[in-house]
């Protein structure tokens, strides 16, 4: 999501054109624009709500509403993705109604609103169903990123510090895990991929273990405006977990339903001293593509609209494991 809600602000806002389009913002406000922005917002949004329903929410059970706690699930590397698309969402919108000509500090509170709308959304069907429920640290996690982008728009009128993501596919072993009682057993891979996603475009976006949560900041931004120091050159800490094969701080999963002879009810017990959960943090150096220009203006636009993603560089690995790795470059 925070990918897709980063493609769109980088196409309104860059100056340039594209055949007929215009994608440089209005000096002044645009009633046209902003009614077709408005209508586009609106239909997409009731598309991606019904498209949701259909898709994810239609297959478990509704009831009444209620909270759940996940705030101990997947190390909180959950967490951060609600803090992610809360920000690009918020940055999306902000730079739409800009285009429309809305003034600078009316179109960032726009956006902090539309981000919010959609993920308070997304929260409130968490909370009609029995499978979750509404979290309040996911709630938290989506007012934090909200917050990261308005407070940089208050205090600089620009954004020093940005989100990023980066992620490789991983292939997992084919280990045997066996079940609490020794009964049966399951090969590990079985386990990550129905999870976590068989292909890199669901693993992308749900298998934490290959994914990497960055923040990275724009040095020069801190700067004399005459300095020496390359504009586009920026420092990210970065944050990822390994062997995360269960939601829960746990090394065991019950089946929910009868597979390959394997009865419902059954628990899966994995071996912790040969997949132990941890968690990496890195240093890094990144490159902000919003300061990198060319003569092209279309190519300009495509080179922006990339940011979201934290290119490969050398890094430092430091984990929970008390070891310490370097990457001559770091995917």
């Amino acid at each position: 999501m925070a990918l897709l809600s980063y493609l769109f602000p980088n196409f309104c806002t860059a100056q340039t054109q594209f055949r007929s389009i215009s994608f440089t913002p209005a000096d002044t406000f645009s009633r046209p624009r902003c009614w077709a922005l408005s209508g586009l917002s609106v239909a997409s949004f009731g598309a991606s709500t019904y498209w949701l329903y259909n898709a994810w929410y239609k297959q478990y059970d509704r009831g009444k509403f209620h909270f759940f706690n996940d705030n101990g699930e997947w190390m909180q590397m959950d967490k951060l993705g609600h803090v992610v698309a809360t920000y690009y969402e918020s940055r999306w919108a902000a730079g739409m109604y800009r285009w429309a000509g809305v003034k600078p500090r009316k179109s960032d509170w726009i956006g902090v609103g539309y981000g919010m709308l959609i993920q308070t959304s997304l929260e409130l069907a968490d909370g009609f169903s029995n499978k979750w429920g509404f979290s309040k640290g996911d709630y938290l996690a989506n007012i934090t990123g909200a917050g990261f982008f308005i407070g940089q728009q208050l205090a600089w009128n620009e954004q020093r510090f940005s989100f990023k993501v980066s992620s490789f596919p991983k292939s997992y072993p084919n280990t045997l895990v066996y079940s609490a009682d020794g009964q049966y057993s399951t090969p590990l891979s079985n386990r990550a991929y129905s999870l976590l996603g068989d292909n890199y475009a669901l693993s992308f976006a749900k298998d934490y273990n290959e994914q990497t949560q960055w923040l990275s900041v724009n040095l020069a931004s801190f700067m004399a405006k005459d300095t020496r120091f390359p504009k586009w050159l920026n420092l990210a800490l970065g944050y990822s977990i390994e062997n995360a094969f269960v939601g829960a701080n746990s090394y065991s999963w019950t089946q929910t339903t009868a597979k390959n002879g394997i009865p419902a009810g059954t628990v899966f017990v994995i071996d912790k001293n040969q997949f132990p959960r941890y968690r990496q943090f890195f240093l890094s150096l990144d490159i902000d593509m919003t300061k990198v220009h060319c003569k092209n203006h279309f190519l300009n636009t495509l080179i922006h609209t990339f940011n979201v993603i934290k290119i490969p560089a050398p890094a430092l690995e430091i984990n929970t494991l008390g070891k310490f790795r370097a990457y001559p470059l770091y995917f």
